[in-house]
């Protein structure tokens, strides 16, 4: 027996499958924020300031673009 797919369900997988992808990280990025807390905010914070200060020392930035 020979398994075709018509376009209808072609098109009736992919949007159910991008679908469930989009819950799946709405989901795993709550719970990441759950999970991480005021904590992680904090270290990012300090990670942004250091690459700043370095794109700046670098010259690929300019200072008063940092600021």
């Amino acid at each position: 027996m020979e398994y075709s797919l018509n376009l209808w369900t072609l098109l009736t997988h992919l949007v159910g499958g991008v679908g469930l992808f989009l819950l799946g990280m709405t989901m795993m990025t709550d719970g990441l924020k759950l999970a991480a807390g005021p904590a992680l905010e904090r270290i990012l914070a300090s990670a942004i300031t250091v690459a700043t200060i370095c794109f700046v020392n670098a010259g690929l930035l300019s200072l008063g673009s940092a600021l």
